[in-house]
Parts: C-alpha cells; sequence; structure tokens
C-alpha cells in the first residue's frame, strides 16, 4: 500500500495582505500621482506557511508547528492550514500565542517602475513582529509526545528550540531540511549551527551574501537560488554546480517562487526514493532542483505565494480533465 510521505513544518507564519495600487489618472514620474488600492487576497503566508500548504498540494502528510494568538488573523491562519489540506494538530490559536501580520503592496517607485513594498507587524496591526513557537526547554517534551517519525522536519527560524527537535529527529532517521532567513553579523553563528544540525540548507542569493561558511558543512547539501541567474548547489563537499533559470517571459510577480523551489524539490526527492542524506547525488539533486525551478517560474505569472493552486483548481472547475497538475 501506498503511504503518503510526512512532513513537520515550523519557523515563519505570517498572515498576508497582498494589495495592488493603481493609478486611474495615469503615471508621472517625479510626481504625486493620485491612486486607488485594492486587496487582492488575505490568507496564511510565511515561508514555512507556504510551505507547509504546498506539500499538502503535493500530495504529502503536513503537520505545521504554530502557536497563533486567538486574533481573528491567528484563527484564520490555522482555518487556511486546513483549507490547503495539512493536520493542524500542533496549531494552537491562544492568547499567549502571535500572529504576524505582512502586508505586501505592489505599486510603483518614483521613476514609475514596479516594485513591492513590505511591512511586518504584529496583530492587531501594531508594534513589532512577535514570533512564538517551541522552547529549547520544551523540545523534549514535544519530542516525547510525537508519535510518528516525519519524512523530512522543515524549518526555517535559528530558534534553539527548533534546532534540538531537528537534531534529534536527525537520529531518528528524518531527513532535516534548514532555510535560513537573512543572514548577518548578529545571527550568523546560531543560523550555522542550525546547519550542522541539518542534512539540506537552502538560501537565496539576496539573503545570504558570503557563503564561505559552506565549507563547514562537508557532509550536506547546500542550494543556493540565484533569482533570474537559476540556482546552485554543493553536495558533500564537493564543487558548486550550476543550473541555468527557467525563463519565463511573463512575469507578473517573484513572491512565493523560493517556496515553490524548497516545496516542489523536497516532493521530487520522494519521488526518486531520496529522502536520506546517504540517497542524494549529484544526478538526483540535478534533476529535482530542474523540476523545482519549473514550478518556480510557473508561479511567477500570477500575484501571491500560491498562484499555480488557484489556477489549477480554476483549471479542473473548467475542465473535463480532471488530471491534477502535479
Amino acid at each position: 500500500m501506498f503511504m503518503k510521505p510526512t512532513i513537520l513544518g515550523a519557523g515563519v507564519f505570517n498572515f498576508d495582505t497582498i494589495i495592488r495600487r493603481d493609478y486611474p489618472e495615469g503615471f508621472v514620474p517625479g510626481k504625486r500621482n493620485r491612486f486607488t488600492e485594492t486587496v487582492v487576497d488575505e490568507e496564511i503566508g510565511g515561508t514555512c506557511g507556504n510551505v507547509m500548504c504546498l506539500m499538502a498540494y503535493f500530495g504529502w502528510h503536513a503537520y505545521p508547528i504554530a502557536r497563533f494568538d486567538d486574533s481573528p488573523q491567528g484563527m484564520q491562519s490555522k482555518i487556511d492550514l486546513e483549507r490547503y489540506g495539512c493536520d493542524t494538530r500542533f496549531v494552537t490559536c491562544t492568547p499567549e500565542g502571535g500572529t504576524n501580520l505582512l502586508t505586501i503592496s505592489h505599486q510603483l517607485d518614483k521613476d514609475g517602475r514596479p516594485c513591492k513594498k513590505n511591512s511586518r507587524r504584529h496583530a492587531p496591526g501594531s508594534g513589532f513582529p512577535r514570533d512564538k513557537t517551541i522552547l529549547k526547554n520544551e523540545a523534549a517534551d514535544f519530542l516525547a509526545g510525537l508519535d510518528f517519525t516525519p519524512d523530512i522536519f522543515f524549518y526555517d527560524d535559528a530558534k534553539a528550540g527548533l534546532r534540538e527537535i531537528g537534531q534529534e529527529l536527525m537520529k531518528r532517521g528524518t531527513l532535516v531540511f534548514f532555510e535560513p532567513g537573512r543572514i548577518n553579523d548578529g545571527n550568523i553563528r546560531a543560523n550555522v549551527n542550525c546547519m550542522k544540525a541539518s542534512d539540506i540548507i537552502k538560501f537565496s542569493d539576496e539573503n545570504v551574501k558570503d557563503v564561505s561558511f559552506s565549507d563547514e558543512l562537508s557532509d550536506k547539501l547546500v542550494i543556493q537560488t540565484l533569482g533570474s541567474e537559476g540556482v546552485r548547489f554543493r553536495i558533500h563537499g564537493g564543487s558548486w554546480i550550476k543550473l541555468a533559470p527557467v525563463v519565463n517571459e511573463h512575469v507578473v510577480d517573484t513572491e512565493g517562487c523560493g517556496d515553490w523551489t524548497s516545496a516542489a524539490f523536497m516532493a521530487a526527492l520522494s519521488k526518486h526514493s531520496s529522502l536520506k542524506n546517504d540517497a542524494l547525488t549529484e544526478d538526483i539533486v540535478m534533476e529535482c532542483l530542474s523540476e523545482a525551478q519549473e514550478y518556480a517560474s510557473r508561479n511567477v505569472e500570477y500575484l501571491g505565494t500560491k498562484g499555480i493552486i488557484a489556477a489549477n483548481s480554476q483549471e479542473r472547475m473548467t475542465s473535463k480533465n480532471t488530471t491534477p497538475y502535479h
């Protein structure tokens, strides 16, 4: 009997509000132009939030770990995870939790070029972000109550508690995938410690400029996305190998493409029965990354992080062919 692969995920969850700014009277560079704003979408987001939804879309059992507050956005975040097919047994909505709001405004800069402006704060919309996750002294109890061993543990926040979970799950045979955000002088050591406790590390060239630390990761798979230049990786201490981008001339929004790359790559690894570190080879990684890039390239055609899913659902509703895109 076919068993669905499982993924446990923790880290950054946002409640995204995507806004499109229009200029009904036209746009004159350097002038104050009148505009209108339309809310295009409001739903769960953040790297981990997106990846968990996408893994459920790819047919996996996806188990996010999240501690939201009981604000309307926190409650909706849990509902959204369930709507995308996630199992939310490890998701709570309590006054002690935290729900971060990310507003993404698509507009024109002073020279008339498309740009995005982001702001992230805590619900109900003021103050600094409030991230709530499993603490280091809670990790052992969480692991003791975990009644299954996931195929993959994905996390994107260099918190000690999540690193403890990753280290223990790796001992149990789980493939650990760590995706750090922006790395700077103040957090590089915490992030490198998480990398050393993982099997796969992925980051973008936008967030991580200096990759010299990858020399310390000789038993890992390290992936760096390069935006319009493609992607490169080094495996088990080898040289960097670069893959050309999958070009799409119909770019609307690049938001979420990194999340599609991560999710599609993990899904492709499962199809190749390569959910173990020692099963990873250059050929398998190249093939799986190429497939992942196809998804990321297609997603740029849509506004928002999960446009492929919405488009695919609409296509199935209007077509006699009910075969899923994936």
